[in-house]
């Protein structure tokens, strides 16, 4: 017994069809037109960094004794996350490190039951000089800024978080 051969159609889907062209954009391009995306929004993430800096100026200010409450540690660490992450997403790499060093310096401090606010001052004082809202240093200056935040960090002896 012989098999007869069966002829099958397949028809064209218009989904096939595209998906078999060639297109798209290139991965330079898509990083481009990303980079270009993210700047155009760098405004709104700029507020937020400066609304978070004066709000821990506010409660670093509010220091009583050259002491701060654990809570005043908290909000710090809440409101200096947000300048990390919008610091890193715009490309701020100098205020990025000086804020991860605060975080640093603010976590030992609650860890180790002392709340002292002249670490904290100093760290506020190197963020405000880096934030996106002033005059831009230099980058001997900004390298300065960050070996002396270094220094405070050093003499704590306090690892990063998450260490």
């Amino acid at each position: 017994m012989s098999r007869a051969s069966v002829k099958v159609f397949f028809p064209k889907v218009k989904l096939q069809e595209l998906l078999a062209r060639p297109g798209g954009i290139a991965r330079d391009d898509a990083v481009e037109a990303a980079t270009t995306n993210v700047r155009a929004i760098s405004g709104e993430g700029d507020a937020v960094i400066e609304t978070a800096i004066v709000m821990i100026e506010k409660i670093a200010d509010g220091a009583t004794a050259n002491r701060l409450s654990h809570e005043d540690m908290k909000a710090i660490l809440e409101q200096a996350d947000q300048i990390v992450t919008f610091a890193g997403t715009f490309g701020y790499s100098s205020l990025d490190q000086a804020t991860r060093d605060l975080c640093d310096v603010a976590d030992g401090l609650m860890r180790s039951g002392l709340f002292d606010a002249a670490p904290i001052l100093v760290h506020v004082g190197a963020i405000r000089l880096l934030a996106p809202s002033s005059t831009p240093l230099a980058e001997p200056e900004v390298n300065q800024v960050l070996a002396e935040l270094a220094k405070v960090k050093a003499h704590y002896d306090f690892a990063p978080i998450g260490s």
